[in-house]
């Protein structure tokens, strides 16, 4: 009876956690009577549990752009407020993007700011714009962003895991699309747009994310594996160590678009997370997987640990705006 009557994705943490716990107490008891029988049903239950905090999306990633490409082949795009170095917030990829395209106008940015700022004001559990990861429900959704300017050949689904319903704001894309670029005398269709409205009857929703997304589709990783390959030849290795990071729960290799400069002026630049290539209890799992895996991952960590490995230069995506 403490299982609630329907499961879905929307299960949140903490109704987890209760229901993980009664698991454990009804195994204990369990145990007595069947021990293997009582692990494998733990298993069962935990691997089922996870699947609760788990959605599969569609997103669109640009594998022809070497930061986006880089995370791409790496497996997994992470939101910025689910980095472990608090310290700093980088931006979103998608922000990036749409800064980027429209970095001479500053009507648009101006609205992006104020979105912002109404979203931390008045909706401060919503994901923000500028940290979060960008998906839609169904390729049908997905498909609505290619009038936006998406191009559909980097359409492609990701597994997102995250801990809790307000990690997943879903707003209407249209309210952005209708406004952005229009000077306005008051806020209220921000408003509209982070309550969660429908700007009418055909509603062009998005979800906006914080949480991990696990790139599903192995063809959209080659290509981006060819796209650093093409212009970075020589941080192939870092690469596959980054990869094999990802797959080990670390954030090594991990590139991030950092926002700096003045209040009148942003600069964009891409930066890679290396912190963890001295951290210990990495090189400990590093060098367990690749021990249990072919020549060319042993080959791997004598690079990580001679330092050997090179970055990619993304300097020239930098741009002020």
């Amino acid at each position: 009876n403490s299982f609630p009557k329907r499961f879905d994705y929307t299960s949140d943490r903490n109704r987890v956690k209760i229901i993980y716990s009664k698991l454990n107490l009804f195994i204990s008891v369990f145990s007595d009577a069947s021990s293997i029988l009582a692990i494998s049903t733990k298993k069962i239950f935990v691997n089922f549990l996870l699947l609760l905090m788990r959605k599969k999306l569609w997103v669109f990633l640009n594998t022809d752009f070497p930061p986006a490409a880089w995370e791409t082949y790496r497996g997994e795009m992470i939101s910025s407020e689910c980095i472990s170095d608090k310290s700093f917030l980088p931006l979103s990829f998608w922000a990036v993007s749409y800064f980027r395209d429209h970095k001479d106008n500053l009507l648009n940015a101006k609205n992006e700011e104020m979105l912002e700022l109404i979203r931390e004001t008045y909706y401060p559990s919503q994901v923000s714009r500028l940290l979060g990861l960008y998906f839609f429900e169904n390729e049908t959704s997905a498909k609505k962003g290619i009038c936006w300017g998406f191009n559909k050949k980097y359409l492609t689904e990701a597994d997102l895991e995250y801990n809790s319903t307000t990690d997943i704001t879903k707003v209407d894309a249209k309210w952005i699309t209708k406004n952005i670029t229009k000077k306005h005398n008051d806020n209220d269709w921000m408003k509209r747009y982070w309550s969660g409205q429908p700007f009418d009857n055909d509603p062009d929703w998005e979800l906006i994310a914080r949480g991990k997304a696990k790139i599903l589709d192995i063809n959209v990783k080659n290509k981006a594996f060819l796209t650093i390959k093409k212009l970075y030849p020589y941080s192939l290795d870092l690469l596959e160590i980054s990869k094999i990071s990802a797959k080990l729960g670390y954030e090594l290799g991990h590139s991030v678009p950092f926002i700096g400069g003045t209040q009148a002026r942003h600069k964009i630049q891409f930066i890679m997370d290396v912190r963890e290539i001295n951290n210990k209890k990495f090189l400990k799992d590093f060098y367990n997987y690749v021990n249990s895996h072919s020549s060319s991952c042993k080959r791997l960590y004598e690079s990580l640990i001679k330092t050997k490995c090179r970055t990619p230069d993304f300097t020239k995506f930098s741009f002020i705006f």
